[in-house]
């Protein structure tokens, strides 16, 4: 009990999406998968639309987002925060699925000139949800130092944009997110 009040709060008191997204992952890695799946159930069935755009936005940065697709999908021609945080949800989910295929065809790549065709196009589309060792039991794992440094330099990027915004709308000054 005292974990998932914990990560309850961690989640609502995010400040922007980069929070937010990091959170999700975080619970995620430590355990809490049904936790994040439980509550975008439990916040999509809410009659607040500030907790369903959090259900929403949880849902695409979710790594079980295939699963919940369906919440971001219910409200993807909403008007207003729920609508806003749909769009933003939606295309982390794509963005997430489009990373899958990419480093699969970079893994699976016959040369060297597929292999940096693969991870170039895999640069524009993966964020934190993606492992720093995909290539590790594949042929190309003497690039693992690259593909590092290609990730580390793609998750700044992404964090970039993540911390412009909250559950798709310009994020607020901190002070009335956090209460800090």
């Amino acid at each position: 009990m005292a974990m998932s009040y914990f990560w309850r709060q961690c989640l609502l008191k995010s400040g922007n999406d980069e929070d937010l997204a990091r959170e999700v992952l975080a619970a995620e890695r430590f355990g809490a998968a049904a936790f994040i799946r439980a509550f975008v159930e439990e916040q999509a069935a809410s009659s607040s639309t500030l907790d369903q755009a959090f259900a929403i936005s949880i849902a695409g940065f979710s790594s079980q987002s295939e699963q919940l697709v369906g919440v971001i999908e219910d409200h993807i021609d909403d008007k207003g925060i729920t609508g806003d945080a749909a769009k933003k949800a939606k295309v982390a989910h794509e963005t997430a699925q489009w990373a899958k295929k990419w480093v699969d065809d970079m893994c699976a790549a016959k040369s060297p000139e597929e292999f940096w065709c693969c991870l170039i196009i895999l640069k524009t589309c993966m964020d934190a949800r993606m492992s720093g060792n995909p290539i590790f039991n594949t042929k190309w794992a003497h690039y693992a130092p690259l593909f590092r440094k290609i990730r580390k330099s793609a998750l700044k990027e992404h964090n970039k944009t993540r911390k412009k915004t909250l559950l798709g709308q310009e994020a607020p000054d901190g002070v009335f997110v956090t209460g800090y």
